[in-house]
């Protein structure tokens, strides 16, 4: 293993630490031995030799993390080598200051524990438990099997964290059989994105069906309509036998009975969608029904995503009981 002298130059403006330069330097297989003043010593040093042009005139504030390094460069009773090294220090114009180093670890009731950027405390998973975490966050009901990046952020969400997170999220889904099969029939091409302004949850809703699933579930079912709205995002999914007034409409209803009244729907020209009894029940509540281009259907881009990440989730958490989809559609939503 190679060891390494880590060295950062900063420059204080206005009260505030700015860095200005850094670099690392390997240590010899003696040097490795040396003791942690030493070590310490000998980092100044090569800062000081790396630095030299910005330092030589300039008074030099050194922070070291002990306060043996300080009175070893005050102590007279040196060997040799050491008098060489105080030597050289001795040529700049410095100020020797203690500081506290911020550890960013905690051990709390025997568990270990790493703070992150805001604080929050994330514990640290041993070598033997990151093969159950990793299954859990991204082949389990609430992983989704999603990319490596944000499978690592969703371990750390829950409050978990270990060194090689990225790295292992990265090979652990490299090797995922279910992302290598399906990755390929996803690619498609890029649709060009127009931001819609909205203002306020569950006002504007975006619908769709997914078209017949197959296969079917033993009950006849083999629709799925997806809502979303524009604002957090939120999806909601039912499915369905087939494709009439009756039930869009029962599913309208659920949703204002929830999330209160929208103001647009926005959905395709099926004949469900903008029948008489739908068209009926939504100007009665003051809703306007806004409908796509036939030349352009794929416009609803909200409700394409979802629809596509849907299937994405459904069809990489199946079984081999390839007709329990429907078991699927609810709990892909918490992914």
């Amino acid at each position: 293993m190679t060891l390494f002298l880590p060295f950062l130059v900063q420059q204080n403006k206005d009260n505030d630490e700015q860095p200005i330069a850094f670099f690392s330097q390997s240590l010899d297989d003696y040097e490795v031995k040396y003791s942690f003043i030493e070590k310490h010593l000998l980092a100044v040093i090569r800062s000081l030799k790396k630095f030299k042009h910005l330092v030589s005139n300039n008074k030099v504030q050194l922070l070291v993390s002990h306060a043996g390094v300080k009175d070893f460069l005050l102590n007279k009773d040196l060997n040799e080598k050491r008098v060489s090294w105080i030597t050289r220090v001795m040529e700049y114009n410095i100020e020797i200051k203690i500081t506290k180093l911020v550890v960013p670890y905690a051990i709390i009731d025997g568990v270990l524990f790493k703070k992150d950027v805001n604080g929050v405390l994330l514990r640290c998973i041993s070598t033997n438990q990151i093969y159950r975490v990793l299954e859990e966050f991204h082949g389990g009901p609430a992983g989704g099997h999603f990319a490596p990046r944000v499978t690592a952020l969703k371990i750390m969400k829950a409050s978990y964290y270990w060194p090689k997170i990225f790295s292992d999220c990265y090979a652990w889904i490299k090797r995922c059989k279910n992302c290598a099969f399906f990755i390929g029939k996803e690619r498609l091409a890029a649709i060009p994105l127009h931001p819609i302004s909205v203002d306020q949850p569950f006002m504007q809703w975006g619908l769709d069906f997914i078209r017949v699933i197959n296969p079917n579930l033993s009950q006849g079912h083999n629709w799925i309509l997806t809502a979303t709205d524009y604002f957090t995002k939120w999806t909601e999914v039912v499915a369905l036998k087939e494709v009439n007034e009756s039930s869009i409409l029962d599913f309208y209803e659920g949703i204002a009975t929830r999330f209160g009244i929208p103001a647009i729907i926005i959905l395709d020209n099926a004949l469900a969608f903008i029948g008489s009894k739908v068209t009926e029940w939504a100007v009665k509540n003051g809703i306007y029904l806004s409908t796509l281009s036939n030349y352009y259907p794929q416009g609803n881009v909200q409700v394409e995503s979802t629809n596509k990440n849907l299937l994405r989730i459904i069809r990489r958490t199946l079984d081999e009981n390839q007709r329990s989809w429907h078991t699927k559609t609810e709990i892909t939503l918490t992914s």
